[in-house]
C-alpha cells in the first residue's frame, strides 16, 4: 500500500504524516500546505479510521481532530498511548476554541504533545510540525 505522496506505507518513524479529520475540507487543506512543504501524507476521515490507519502506517506524527464520530480524538489518543508499538507517536490535537485548561478530557484522555486552535494559519501548522518533528519549518512563499 502506498500513501498520498508516493512513500511505502509501514515506514517506522519515517512513515507519512497522519491527518485524521471528519471535515473532508480540513484534510484538503492541511495535506496541501504540508505536501507542499515537503511532507508526506495519509489521511483518514474519522476517529476510527483513522486508529486503523495509524496501526497500519505507524506513522511519526498525527493530526488529531479533537472532536469526530464514532471514535473521538481523545478516544484515539487513549487507544495509541496504551499500545505499546504506538505510545510513542506524537499527536498533535486539534479543536475549534481556545486550548483546554490542564485536566481537560482531551489532555486527560490521551496527552497529545500538541494543542492546535482551528481555524488554522498554514505558517502555524507548519511550525508545530516542525517542531514536534525536530525538522525547522519552511517559509510559506508570500
Amino acid at each position: 500500500m502506498r500513501d498520498q505522496t508516493g512513500g511505502a506505507a509501514g515506514e517506522t518513524g519515517s512513515g507519512p504524516i497522519l491527518l485524521v479529520d471528519d471535515e473532508p475540507f480540513m484534510l484538503r487543506w492541511l495535506t496541501w500546505h504540508l505536501t507542499r512543504a515537503g511532507y508526506r501524507v495519509a489521511t483518514a476521515a474519522d476517529g476510527a479510521a483513522g486508529l486503523a490507519r495509524a496501526r497500519e502506517l505507524r506513522p511519526p506524527l498525527i493530526l488529531l481532530d479533537a472532536r469526530m464520530p464514532r471514535l473521538d480524538g481523545g478516544g484515539v489518543c487513549a487507544e495509541l498511548r496504551a499500545d505499546p508499538t504506538l505510545a510513542g507517536t506524537h499527536v498533535i490535537l486539534m479543536s475549534a476554541g481556545a486550548a483546554p485548561e490542564p485536566g481537560a478530557w482531551e489532555w486527560r484522555a490521551g496527552r497529545p504533545d500538541e494543542y492546535l486552535a482551528k481555524p488554522c494559519r498554514p505558517a502555524e501548522v507548519l511550525r508545530r510540525v516542525g517542531a514536534v518533528l525536530g525538522r525547522p519549518a519552511l517559509r510559506l512563499a508570500a
